[in-house]
């Protein structure tokens, strides 16, 4: 899985949640949520960056001390400022890292609990995962056109833009 994918794959959770909220927030503030999420879904290909599936497995960003920080810390975080209108997100971003060292367990494996044997294995092999990640940016994109046509937006992003542009370009009426 790329970087990409593993940001992509809480966001489309989220998105999917809120599908199914009676009272959607605002779009902007979706977006806002969306981008905090994506992050913490790479988190860890940040705060330790590899090239080599080797230099993941003993990445300590991937290991159980890093990921029960920063999970643990996002559930103190969610609980403390609860009552705060982004406190709720903090609920999403401790899966979101969690997610991300899970989807590396079962795409090679990582030496998870630091004893310098890998847990999981190449149960996603290295030749499948363009097709994943395809699936998956797909997916991602045909929930949040769904997620547009809900705020009466354009679905199509390109196209939103287009329109935007091609607007500005002819000047104010």
């Amino acid at each position: 899985m790329n970087i990409i994918t593993h940001s992509l794959l809480p966001v489309t959770a989220r998105q999917l949640s809120e599908l199914r909220s009676p009272e959607p927030s605002s779009y902007r503030d979706q977006i806002r949520g969306w981008l905090l999420i994506a992050v913490f879904g790479s988190l860890p290909d940040l705060l330790d960056p590899h090239i080599s599936l080797g230099a993941r497995c003993n990445s300590y960003s991937h290991m159980w001390p890093c990921t029960l920080i920063v999970v643990s810390g996002c559930l103190a975080g969610a609980l403390v400022f609860r009552k705060r209108r982004w406190g709720h997100l903090l609920l999403w971003c401790a899966p979101a890292y969690a997610l991300h060292v899970a989807g590396d367990i079962v795409s090679g494996g990582l030496d998870f609990l630091g004893t310098g044997r890998a847990l999981g294995d190449w149960w996603i092999p290295p030749e499948a995962w363009p097709a994943f990640d395809l699936v998956f940016i797909t997916t991602f994109i045909l929930i949040h056109r769904r997620v547009r046509r809900r705020h009466g937006l354009e679905p199509s992003i390109v196209r939103a833009f287009g329109e935007r542009l091609s607007k500005r370009q002819a000047g104010p009426p």
